[in-house]
């Protein structure tokens, strides 16, 4: 059951009875005690705690300690036997404390819990709230739904009975404290869930909702307009996606939307002023419209079919390059040129400061050398001053353009409706 056990121990303690059956009464105080459990990745340590010992369990009155960088203090009681199914109990309240558990998020948490059961199976029950959350892990969307896929089935794997676990069942609560941000998406989401399962298998239930953000995905970066995961299976890692993202391509406004769940979605796209589907799909993959594109369908079919099979090879370069330089966003794209009426290889680069300002830049690689730029800069909350310059233009100088933008979101529609924040 205990992974460690440390500490000093001050005992008084009166033993009668006889060797089969003794019985044993008294005090005792605990200093600098350390505790972890087998399968569990949580250690306590800096405790201190008073028990009293009486007759077939040792109850501790009060103990206070540290874990996860963050304070704990409690009561509980363990028995002194552990070889007739008899339970222990801890009642917690905790501050600060990094939780372990997703280990990808690994969040900052308060709250109250309590452990209970016989050894062989212990739960954490509670209710606890999310202070702040970061996920930073880079993804390969082609690699990632593989991996995803793969682990599906993993969930309603059974554990042997032999093996050790502590089960989980916890109420949980993140206003605006979870915070993504990776190579594909930097946004910051809120939710309410459950975190079931055990400590070897981690299995979350609820819904969450993007509050705001954007995503970068094949050179185009989008703003969430909408977006919520819902996780209702307990059987199967198989959310259910509602969310809706926009980009501008020049004086083009596209909207991109996903509904279904992770196995099975479906995705529309429409823009505005009004476009066809296919012109839709080259504004967003190769930056031009298909009235552009005359004479060149051949070289779009090799263009689409080379960055589709250097996908995962290209990921994993995109990632180190990131990694070397230092750049938040360093991709490699297939372009149209609207000056040569080519295609050629796309850098595209990117750097965010903070969370006040961000710069990205993107140059074609060959005889034309189109480029583009964008910046943006946090003014206050909710409003942004975005700029951006394009060389491919009928002047020398290039086009520069700017815009100032509002961005205001009500917490629930209900909210909306009766006139509160």
């Amino acid at each position: 059951m205990f992974d460690r056990l440390d500490g000093t121990v001050t005992l008084e303690a009166r033993v009668t009875g006889n060797r089969d059956a003794p019985f044993i009464v008294g005090t005792g105080h605990l200093e600098g005690g350390i505790v972890s459990f087998i399968g569990y990745n949580q250690l306590f340590e800096g405790i201190r705690a008073d028990a009293v010992i009486s007759r077939d369990k040792i109850v501790f009155d009060h103990f206070e300690g540290r874990s996860g960088g963050g304070y704990i203090d409690g009561w509980g009681e363990v028995p002194l036997k552990m070889d007739a199914g008899q339970r222990l109990y801890f009642s917690v309240d905790f501050l600060d404390l990094r939780y372990p558990y997703p280990e990808d998020f690994r969040p900052v948490v308060q709250g109250h819990a309590e452990l209970l059961g016989p050894v062989d199976d212990l739960l954490v029950t509670g209710d606890i709230e999310v202070q702040s959350a970061r996920y930073t892990k880079t993804l390969r969307p082609e690699k990632a739904l593989v991996d995803f896929s793969r682990r599906l089935s993993d969930v309603s794997a059974r554990r042997e009975k032999s093996d050790f676990r502590v089960r989980l069942d916890i109420n949980a609560i993140a206003d605006g404290t979870i915070r993504i941000r990776n190579n594909l998406a930097d946004a910051i989401a809120k939710g309410e869930f459950r975190i079931v399962g055990d400590s070897s298998r981690v299995i979350v239930l609820g819904s969450f909702d993007v509050v705001e953000g954007t995503v970068e995905f094949r050179g185009n970066k989008y703003e969430l307009k909408r977006a919520t995961v819902d996780f209702q299976d307990p059987r199967k890692n198989n959310p259910r996606l509602d969310g809706r993202a926009e980009t501008k391509k020049g004086n083009v406004t596209v909207t991109v939307s996903v509904t279904g769940t992770l196995e099975k979605y479906e995705v529309d796209m429409f823009s505005d002023p009004p476009l066809g589907k296919n012109d839709i799909v080259a504004l967003l993959s190769l930056g031009v419209m298909t009235q552009s594109l005359a004479g060149q369908e051949g070289a779009v079919g090799s263009a689409a079919a080379a960055s589709i099979a250097l996908g995962p090879y290209k990921g994993g370069v995109e990632e180190t390059i990131r990694g070397v330089v230092g750049l938040d966003r360093f991709a490699i794209e297939p372009g149209f040129s609207s000056t040569t009426k080519t295609f050629e290889p796309k850098f595209i680069v990117g750097k965010s400061f903070g969370d006040r300002a961000s710069v990205s830049m993107a140059t074609s690689v060959g005889t034309s050398a189109d480029s583009t730029a964008t910046a943006e800069i946090k003014l206050r909350d909710n409003i942004f001053l975005q700029g951006s310059w394009q060389s491919a233009t009928t002047t020398q100088e290039g086009d520069l353009g700017a815009d100032l933008k509002f961005r205001y979101r009500y917490r629930q529609w209900k909210d909306f409706l009766r006139g509160k924040e």
